[in-house]
């Protein structure tokens, strides 16, 4: 069972160069009241980050792994 999240004071930025998965990640966390921002690239999450609380960050993306992005944040 999935819990309503606490409140959120900026959106969470989605991270994923592919659509469906975008798509329905998306749609989950919209539907629990989740406010998303979405990247397609490493250097698009980079510049996107600080403006949001939490970050759902896929791992192969086309410029740079998700590994690479994530001490960088």
């Amino acid at each position: 069972m999935i819990s309503r999240p606490t409140q959120l004071d900026k959106p969470v930025l989605l991270v994923d160069d592919t659509n469906a998965t975008r798509y329905a990640t998306r749609r989950m966390l919209m539907a629990h009241g989740i406010d998303v921002v979405e990247a397609l690239t490493g250097e698009e999450a980079l510049r996107l980050a600080s403006g949001c609380d939490a970050v759902v960050l896929d791992v192969s993306l086309p410029d740079m792994v998700g590994f690479e992005v994530c001490p960088r944040l």
